[in-house]
């Protein structure tokens, strides 16, 4: 077997790179250097100024393109929005009248609201469903539910109740409520709604004038 000059590695092989003695302590500019060739230093000296400040321009974009990803990576986030409001806390309900009992339908007479929705509810609210809270009474809303608010915005309907059994129907209303169920994109919620004397009173008015001979009895079994 045929051996390289110097004696230890074979022929064809591949060594480890050896340093010569005349480039061990050469600067660093100087080490890649190709043989016979100039430095960096030289090869920096000998670039014209307008290449120079190309190249000066590209490392300056690099570092800052760094710079700013890294900042990008790093900022703290921004805490998540809070959620919206439970459409109950943002929705009131407040009552206009009473009309009734109409012409063609003796048994029949309208309650008119208003639904208002704050500013603060952030997104709408529909009104699904709104019912008295007899059940001899059946009511229908017009328009008819949903009914949507735009938060800031008010809207005014009417609830058409017919009475179905005078028997049954409180003739003095005392207390009287109106259920209804309000949604927005958070959650679904019922309440009932006490609107008050002068809702009390109209209802009873109305019922009485509906239920004649009911308010009669109930007036004679009253105590005096």
């Amino acid at each position: 077997m045929a051996e390289a000059s110097g004696g230890s590695r074979p022929a064809g092989g591949i060594g480890p790179v050896e340093v010569h003695a005349d480039e061990a302590d050469a600067p660093p500019g100087e080490q890649l250097r190709a043989p016979g060739g100039p430095g960096l230093a030289e090869r920096w000296a000998e670039t014209s100024p307008r290449r120079r400040r190309l190249i000066s321009a590209g490392l300056a974009v690099a570092v800052l393109g760094s710079a700013a990803g890294y900042a990008a990576a790093h900022r703290p986030k921004e805490p998540p929005p809070p959620p919206v409001p439970f459409p109950t806390t943002v929705t009131d309900l407040d009552y206009e009248g009473m009309e009734g009992p109409a012409a063609g339908s003796p048994r029949s007479f309208s309650v008119h609201l208003r639904m208002t929705v704050t500013p603060q509810a952030r997104v709408p609210v529909k009104l699904t469903s709104v019912s008295q809270g007899y059940s001899s009474l059946s009511t229908i809303s017009v328009p008819r539910t949903p009914i949507s608010v735009r938060p800031g915005e008010s809207r005014s309907f009417a609830l058409v109740v017919r009475v179905g059994n005078c028997a049954e129907t409180p003739i003095s209303a005392d207390m009287p409520l109106i259920n209804v169920t309000l949604r927005n994109t958070r959650a679904i919620r019922t309440r009932s709604e006490i609107f008050g004397h002068r809702y009390a009173r109209d209802l009873t008015a109305v019922l009485r004038s509906i239920c004649p001979t009911v308010a009669k009895r109930s007036r004679q079994l009253s105590p005096k």
